[in-house]
């Protein structure tokens, strides 16, 4: 019985509604002991049995703040095996997915915080998607609403600088493009955005 995409979907949309319930993340995390308390109510919540049949793996957890150094980010992680029912195992195709939430702490190197981190403060929910196997970014979901993996859009602005669509302005030194103030995000195809690392923990 495969999973088909709709499912895949649903699924993704559980786990958003879990990690943003109320009795967590309206839980203050300022000390290590808030911090247990935070942890052991993230760890305590699964999934609805009705994904058993191709959930293969569940571990909610809660990873470090790089900010604060509390272990106070909710995620999980989850395998799910997408073609059960199939005679055999060779051909079962396994997704390996890591779902973290936003930071809302996570500053660049200015000390500035980072435009999800402020997004997330305004109350905004957002939860990022990883396949952790094959170390791709899927997506984020935001406020409800799944946004897949964009390649950011660069506008030429002249010969020697560029521009993003989020305004951010990037120049030119010695064949490479630096962005001003702040380092600029590596994008590739098949590996997680640098800008995603960043804003993850």
């Amino acid at each position: 019985m495969d999973m088909n995409l709709d499912q895949r979907m649903l699924f993704c949309m559980e786990v958003f509604e879990i990690l943003f319930n109320p009795d967590i993340i309206n839980i203050a995390v300022h000390d290590a002991e808030s911090a247990r308390v935070f942890e052991a109510m993230v760890k305590s919540h699964h999934l609805d049995p009705k994904w058993q049949p191709w959930l293969t793996d569940e571990n909610f957890r809660c990873f470090k703040n790089s900010t604060t150094g509390l272990y106070s980010i909710q995620g999980l992680d989850a395998t799910l095996d997408l073609t059960v029912g199939q005679l055999t195992t060779r051909n079962n195709l396994f997704l390996h997915l890591r779902f973290i939430t936003q930071n809302p702490d996570k500053v660049d190197g200015n000390g500035n915080l980072k435009q999800y981190a402020a997004l997330a403060r305004a109350g905004h929910k957002i939860m990022w998607i990883i396949k952790t196997d094959k170390n791709e970014f899927v997506g984020r979901i935001q406020d409800g609403e799944f946004i897949q993996n964009q390649p950011r859009a660069y506008n030429t602005v002249n010969p020697q600088t560029i521009q993003d669509d989020h305004g951010a302005t990037y120049e030119q030194q010695n064949g490479d493009w630096n962005r001003q103030l702040s380092e600029v995000p590596e994008m590739s195809f098949s590996e997680i955005p640098q800008h995603v690392i960043d804003e993850l923990s």
